[in-house]
């Protein structure tokens, strides 16, 4: 039998626990996040690290990029929006390096059964490092329950007027010394309520104003889905994913007592507090509820094409939710996968919307089929919990359905497409053990 697969690249910047990690949208930089609030922007090309610092008072939730910046989010309660990394003396700072690094080679897919030579870093930094960010903008959250942000551009035929938008901006005063994000792309922001953890806020970008207040605050079922009557709406929101359906806006919710809900709003645009009968022409509903864990979902993901989601939690079960069957009574929506690994951190689909990947407390990675959960193999190398996992944006950059490349993208000519291309078949884990491991995975086109 082959030996198992061993990551090809192996850095060991951070000084304690991996939370977060995230590709930047062109795929030649990673972000990473860590249990003492630390974020380090590593040049994936180089395998070094560019710039560090740290972001929060605690440790990081979610790191993202919007409108050209970062998004960071803390156990301190708070959203940073960041600007735009300054590379301007990028070069100059790899230049000045007294010992280049030697760039290693990708490894090819391969059934051989030779072992990957794993390359590691250990002094993984470029000197002098580039300046961290600004913040531009800040907002307070409640993070209680480990519940990372979701934000979802929106799409440009549904934006806000200039005039809407001025009078949104109206309503908030932003923290002292913070410049603002300026009028760029529109998009909304997603994270549990500053008071009740069971229920969810909705902010408009760029003005940082409140659209949407606790609007899963559900006193009354809106729906009745068998073996959810009754059921409890206190449980902490563990996961929020969001996205348009149209031009209907939606959003999956993962709870603590093992619950996923799909709720939907038309119009989207208008202001809503359910608490306060506030809104009632874009009143939100729940589509559908479904119960697929007896423990908490540690962790909740959406396939690229929007037809799938994943939870994973302190139990065994992989559970796949159909999101294109929106009828309560669809009993052939929710179907269950068991694992051989009680308790996983993260879930992750590749962008080809063909491999979920499973982060174990055991540290394994195990992969499965995304329509047959067919195991595809297991990847052993961190020595304690792998708390997060992402793959790499595909050559069309995840785009949503509609939006055309640019030849130079599409054949892989510009320097974004080459970025891409490059990063296909990467998946990138980071544990409890303070490594972040680079690993290239087979071709399972055929699985």
């Amino acid at each position: 039998m082959p030996a198992p697969p061993s990551p090809f690249h192996v850095l060991r910047h951070h000084q304690s626990p991996l939370h977060h990690l995230a590709f930047s949208h062109s795929n030649d930089l990673l972000y990473s996040g860590d249990e003492d609030g630390n974020i380090a922007i590593t040049d994936l090309k180089l395998k070094r690290v560019i710039s560090s610092w740290k972001a929060h008072g605690e440790g990081v939730l979610g790191v993202g990029e919007w409108d050209g910046g970062l998004v960071s989010q803390g156990r301190d309660n708070v959203i940073h929006f960041h600007s735009p990394l300054e590379t301007g003396s990028r070069s100059a700072s790899a230049s000045s390096s007294t010992s280049p690094p030697a760039k290693p080679s990708q490894p090819e897919p391969s059934t051989s059964s030779k072992p990957i030579v794993t390359t590691v870093s250990t002094i993984p930094t470029i000197t002098p490092l580039l300046p961290p960010p600004r913040i531009l903008d800040s907002l307070p959250t409640n993070s209680l329950n480990f519940c990372k942000f979701a934000v979802v551009e929106v799409p440009e035929e549904l934006g806000l007027t200039g005039e809407k938008m001025e009078m949104m901006s109206r309503k908030r005063r932003r923290p002292d010394g913070c410049p603002g994000l300026g009028s760029g792309r529109q998009g909304l922001l997603a994270v549990p309520n500053l008071m009740d953890s069971d229920s969810v806020d909705i902010y408009h970008l760029p003005t940082l104003t409140r659209l949407h207040a606790a609007f899963t605050h559900d006193p009354i079922p809106t729906i009745s889905t068998p073996g959810t009557e009754g059921q409890n709406r206190t449980a902490l929101i563990m996961g929020i994913h969001l996205y348009f359906y149209q031009d209907k806006l939606r959003t999956v919710l993962a709870f603590e007592d093992g619950r996923v809900e799909l709720w939907e709003c038309d119009p989207w645009e208008l202001e809503t507090d359910i608490r306060l009968q506030k809104g009632n022409e874009g009143m939100w509903r729940c589509l559908w509820r479904e119960k697929g864990h007896n423990e908490a979902i540690m962790a909740m993901c959406v396939s690229p094409k929007l037809d799938f989601a994943f939870t994973v939690s302190a139990d065994h079960q992989l559970v796949r939710y159909d999101l294109e069957k929106n009828q309560g009574g669809d009993t052939t929506r929710m179907k269950k996968h068991a694992t051989k690994q009680i308790g996983n951190a993260d879930v992750k689909v590749d962008s080809t919307g063909k491999i979920v990947a499973v982060a174990g407390w055991d540290g394994s990675i195990r992969l499965f089929s995304v329509k047959s959960f067919k195991s595809l193999g297991t990847l052993a190398y961190h020595r304690d919990s792998c708390n997060t996992l992402v793959f790499p944006f595909n050559e069309t950059g995840d785009r949503r359905a509609g939006e055309e490349d640019s030849d130079e993208e599409e054949f892989g000519t510009s320097s974004v497409g080459r970025a891409r291309k490059k990063a296909e078949g990467w998946l990138i884990s980071g544990g409890k053990d303070r490594r972040i491991a680079i690993w290239q995975l087979k071709d399972f086109a055929r699985r």
